[in-house]
């Protein structure tokens, strides 16, 4: 009844870019995003049919979109610490 296609596979991450004009989006990377976002639909989809037909204590809540914004505190007190760093023309550099 709640069939979903595989999710889409997401790219091997590439080097970090040496210099600021390398720092440019990968081929196929809109793509990309606007394929996860589909999924996201219907995984939202998915999750509200299957609460509707189970009873209170299985219900679920749909995941989080890609796009809304998450709290967390640990990644909130990360950035206060650094804050003062940045402010003082230093910085560190952040990749993923």
């Amino acid at each position: 009844m709640f069939v979903l296609p595989n999710p889409p596979i997401a790219p091997t991450p590439g080097p970090p870019p040496q210099t600021v004009r390398d720092d440019v989006a990968v081929p196929g990377q809109r793509e990309q995003h606007e394929a996860v976002m589909r999924h996201g639909v219907l995984l939202e989809q998915a999750t509200r049919g299957f609460s509707r037909v189970v009873p209170g204590a299985f219900k679920r809540r749909p995941p989080a979109s890609p796009g809304d914004p998450v709290r967390d505190p640990w990644v909130e007190e990360f950035f206060d610490w650094l804050d003062p760093v940045v402010r003082a023309g230093q910085g560190l550099y952040l990749w993923t």
